[in-house]
């Protein structure tokens, strides 16, 4: 800018000045996905679930069925700074039923942690399995805070908060049944996954195929799992009715004779 002076004699001058515009950045960084994956999954089984691999992305309240679940990653829009005592994992371990669906409370612990800047995708493994009760699902509550931007802007709100881990529900409905069973059993023995879908969800330990260890890892004991439901919302699992409107009594009313079935799984 140039200004112009004119004193009282009529002399005039000019000076320059020079005004620097500082763009202000107020706008809150944001968690563009939230993901999770087990250490013990297998590479092939990872790469199906997410070319990235970085492990399979979640959405708000989605129901999981693998029962090694132990690492959580969430990745940002832009640079953040984040820490491993950001991020708190609440376990609300039910006991499988309607009638009482939480048993007890559990703040999950944190084994390591890592941010990386090329990705800015902070990645904590803890120090346990989601599923940490055999014949248990678990409601986990996600909080972070202390997140900021590069120009001190707070994190914005987390899209998730909640998500279920109910190993062996394979179609998500928030019950391990005799359905969840016909999804594996038979048609995808001896299938590996190529996608995040339910395939890969049959495949309950992630090792990179649907075999007989992933169905012993549900059938029998899990049958019935439902996850906590605080508001009860969820239908009550009985033998004769799943939740689903189908009345079903036993594995032998699904799949009609499975000596080679009891056999495998059964004492």
């Amino acid at each position: 800018i140039r200004v112009l002076a004119t004193s009282d004699d009529g002399s005039t001058s000019t000076a320059d000045f020079v005004i620097a515009v500082q763009d202000v950045d107020d706008t809150s960084p944001e968690a563009s996905s939230v993901k999770v994956r087990a250490q013990s999954w297998m590479p092939p089984f990872l790469a199906a679930v997410d070319v990235d691999l970085v492990g399979y992305s979640i959405t708000d309240q989605e129901v999981l069925s693998w029962i090694n679940l132990d690492t959580l990653s969430i990745q940002f829009n832009e640079q953040v700074n984040v820490s491993e005592s950001a991020l708190s994992l609440t376990g609300l371990v039910g006991n499988g039923t309607a009638s009482s669906p939480i048993d007890y409370i559990v703040d999950f612990g944190i084994f390591d942690f890592d941010y990386d800047i090329p990705t800015m995708t902070a990645t904590w493994v803890l120090d346990d399995v989601f599923a940490k009760v055999a014949g248990s699902a678990n409601s986990v509550l996600v909080s972070l805070t202390g997140v900021t931007d590069t120009a001190g802007n707070p994190l914005a709100a987390l899209t998730i908060d909640e998500f279920y881990v109910n190993p062996g529900d394979i179609d998500q409905n928030g019950i391990v049944d005799f359905t969840d069973l016909g999804l594996l059993y038979p048609t995808k023995i001896g299938v590996a996954p190529s996608a995040a879908d339910e395939v890969a969800r049959a495949d309950i330990d992630g090792n990179g195929i649907v075999d007989f260890t992933d169905l012993g890892l549900f059938y029998p004991n899990r049958i019935g799992v439902q996850i906590p439901s605080l508001g009860g919302s969820l239908p009550a699992f009985s033998a004769e009715n799943d939740g689903s409107g189908q009345e079903e009594g036993s594995v032998d009313d699904v799949f009609g004779d499975t000596d080679s079935l009891e056999d495998l799984l059964l004492p």
